[in-house]
């Protein structure tokens, strides 16, 4: 049986000889959104694939769908560390040794917006957890706006990476209170592509933001990005 976006297998390539230096047969399946790495580990989650878990839904039974985050050795594809995750997480994120799971990236169903989990990338232990964050719910699928920078990762609304609580990131320019992130605009069916300074990002044109101060939202009203990711704000 072929299903879409997802597999069975997990392979490497050795780069010096192109010969297939490892494989992994999976319990259930992976899709490509659920598989980030390190210098060293590759990290993956192991999944009832998605239409049979679509029919156990249906069914009231979503006891039945079977989900873990899987930690490989990159040489050798050897098993590091295995933890049990919600079946609501279907995509990783990986930054400063810290994994984040959340709902898959072009979800807009109920599950969209069903909170994240982070992990301890060296041994698996879960840092924290929120079980509904608010995010943006607007056309496109919320979770393609989560994104991180340095120690924050944005819903867009901005937590601690590795605490999971909530930050007031901006100050008010009008009463000098601190305050939270807030991404605006119409249109979101593309991803948010992020630096150090700022976010870009399809509000029907182009919009970009500034992360580091409570700036408006700008547009490029000439200009229109694609529906996935077609803006990398080089250098800042």
């Amino acid at each position: 049986m072929a299903i879409p976006h997802q597999s069975r297998y997990i392979f490497a390539y050795d780069k010096t000889t192109g010969g297939k230096a490892w494989e992994i047969k999976l319990d259930n399946t992976v899709a490509p959104t659920a598989i980030v790495s390190d210098q060293e580990h590759l990290y993956y989650i192991d999944r009832t694939d998605h239409w049979t878990s679509y029919l156990m839904r249906r069914r009231s039974n979503e006891e039945e769908i079977r989900s873990k985050l899987v930690a490989v050795r990159l040489c050798d594809g050897g098993e590091v560390w295995t933890r049990d995750l919600a079946p609501e997480r279907q995509a990783l994120f990986l930054k400063n040794g810290v994994i984040v799971a959340s709902a898959n990236f072009s979800d807009v169903s109920s599950n969209s917006t069903s909170g994240l989990s982070a992990f301890d990338a060296t041994n698996g232990r879960k840092l924290w957890e929120h079980d509904r964050v608010r995010a943006t719910t607007r056309r496109g699928g919320p979770v393609r706006h989560i994104f991180i920078v340095g120690d924050v990762v944005y819903t867009p609304e901005p937590f601690d990476l590795r605490t999971g609580e909530p930050l007031q990131t901006l100050v008010d320019p009008l009463t000098g209170e601190p305050t939270r992130f807030e991404l605006s605009g119409q249109n979101f069916c593309g991803a948010v592509a992020a630096c150090e300074n700022m976010i870009a990002y399809r509000s029907t044109p182009v919009g970009f933001k500034s992360l580091t101060d409570n700036s408006p939202c700008y547009w490029l009203s000439e200009k229109r990005p694609s529906c996935w990711i077609s803006l990398l704000p080089a250098g800042g």
